[in-house]
């Protein structure tokens, strides 16, 4: 019985250090998801703030464009009109 039970023992260091090894593995790998997952965020908040700053810039240039050529005169004046109560909204909010 006691060499049963030594082989037990040691199948289960064996089975123990196995398990180890993919604990150990399993947590290296997390960790490198949890970065990636915070690199993916990092750059699609970017993408995001890009497409903000595109969006502002086509609307910039519609505007100039709708004052330029004198089309669409009524559209350029509401935008223009938007675009004055949103810094009067900024305004309001720094002075606070």
């Amino acid at each position: 019985m006691s060499a049963n039970h030594e082989e037990l023992l040691k199948e289960l260091r064996v089975n123990l250090k196995k398990l180890y090894s993919l604990y150990e593995r399993t947590k290296s790998e997390k960790h490198e998801l949890l970065q990636r997952n915070a690199d993916l965020e990092e750059l699609l908040l970017e993408r995001d703030n890009t497409i903000k700053e595109l969006e502002e810039q086509n609307n910039t240039i519609k505007i100039a464009k709708a004052l330029v050529t004198g089309e669409d005169t009524h559209d350029a004046k509401i935008k223009i009109n938007r675009i004055v109560r949103e810094i009067d909204k900024c305004i309001a909010l720094l002075n606070k």
